[in-house]
């Protein structure tokens, strides 16, 4: 635990699919360049466990690869990449639609604008 004036920052290392802090006691979960590791259903319990801990208003920050369509010059290498790097999960995950399993949980997205984008999601 870092404690930084009023902010106290707590780095967890743990299975992200079972989280073990309290609901609503976090202001932010951030995932970076794991999703697209993971089988489609443990992605969907990652991003409904990052929803159990926020804080209402908190912040889900969900940086990773690109999906098909988000720079359409690149939708063909982003389909040979999981054969070409041994990465089984990828081809689920450049389909996944964030958005929609985000608002399965209660959580809202934010697009940040940015082409290379993070993805950011805000509680309910």
């Amino acid at each position: 635990m870092l404690e930084n004036g009023q902010h106290t920052t707590i780095k967890e290392i743990a299975n992200a699919e079972a989280i073990p802090t309290k609901d609503n006691s976090c202001d932010a979960v951030t995932s970076v360049f794991m999703l697209h590791e993971l089988p489609t259903q443990v992605r969907r319990t990652v991003i409904g466990e990052a929803a159990r801990v926020l804080k209402p208003g908190g912040r889900l920050i969900l940086v990773d690869s690109l999906q098909l369509g988000d720079e359409p010059a690149y939708d063909a290498m982003l389909e040979r990449f999981p054969h070409l790097y041994h990465e089984p999960y990828y081809h689920g995950y450049i389909r996944e639609n964030f958005t929609a399993i985000a608002r399965s949980y209660g959580l809202a997205h934010r697009p940040t604008g940015a082409r290379s984008r993070p993805r950011l999601v805000r509680a309910r």
